[in-house]
């Protein structure tokens, strides 16, 4: 699963994507690769959120239909749910943070020639 949600996130932001030279043409303009990092890590962290929200809706919908197959665990055991979402936090926010970190080093000369 993590494999996928960091071979999806690298592919948001290749090297000729528009959102990379964007934040290239905003380096020219005075931009800073601060500001840069956190525009790329943004993006990527609205849909990493969004898609938690609702796996945790269908997750906790589905515990339902699941209480014959556990045993010993609560259906709502919220260590499980909590640790479950910060791994998927962490492993999004690395995903994002490698292509913010390409868009920040896009040259601001070579963005404007591309564009």
């Amino acid at each position: 699963m993590g494999r996928r949600v960091i071979s999806g996130l690298l592919n948001g932001v290749n090297p000729r994507d528009p959102a990379v030279y964007a934040g290239a043409i905003r380096l020219a303009l005075g931009a800073g690769r601060h500001q840069v990092f956190l525009l790329v890590v943004r993006d990527g962290t609205l849909l990493v959120a969004i898609g938690i929200g609702i796996g945790l809706t269908a997750g906790l919908a589905g515990t339902r239909s699941l209480t014959s197959f556990l045993y010993g665990v609560s259906t709502f055991d919220v260590p499980t749910f909590a640790g479950t979402i910060a791994i998927l936090a962490a492993v999004a926010f690395a995903a994002c943070a490698i292509p913010a970190r390409r868009a920040m080093r896009v040259h601001p000369i070579a963005a404007l020639r591309y564009e």
